[in-house]
């Protein structure tokens, strides 16, 4: 059995041989990383889903002058999704969050319209330069229910 000492002696030898290796590896992939964004353009597709058991109304607004896009409205039946946006960055992927207000609209039992849920939900990478970004309608209406 070894001693602690000569553990400790092997773990330092070990250490000194692989820390090169560590940096070279760190400066290669940090190059890999820089030259890939700064060639690529950016593609983003934005969609919305109903998750609740009821018809919305959707409203899309960008924010400033981020996104070429005009204001929208549209009902979203239950259970279905829709494509609301697609945009075009050059540096990095920008979120939607940034660029556009989603907030959806229900009308209560008494006729009166209420604010519900629309959360960005999801981000799913198709490949290095295309992403889609999902919206969805929470189906208690953004309430969060304790149970005891």
């Amino acid at each position: 059995m070894r001693s602690i000492g000569a553990i400790f002696e092997i773990l330092g030898t070990m250490r000194r041989l692989l820390f090169p290796f560590a940096i070279l590896m760190t400066l290669f992939s940090r190059a890999q990383v820089s030259t890939s964004l700064a060639t690529g353009v950016f593609h983003s597709e934005v969609y919305v889903v109903n998750g609740s058991s009821w018809p919305v109304l959707i409203t899309v607004a960008p924010k400033g002058k981020a996104l070429a896009l005009e204001g929208s409205q549209f009902i979203l039946e239950a259970g279905k999704e829709m494509s609301i946006a697609s945009y075009t960055d050059s540096l990095d992927f920008v979120s939607p969050v940034q660029k556009m207000t989603v907030t959806g609209t229900v009308t209560d039992r008494r006729g009166k319209p209420k604010t519900i849920g629309v959360l960005m939900m999801e981000k799913r990478r198709i490949d290095d330069h295309r992403h889609q970004w999902i919206y969805e309608v929470m189906p208690a209406g953004g309430r969060v229910g304790f149970g005891f």
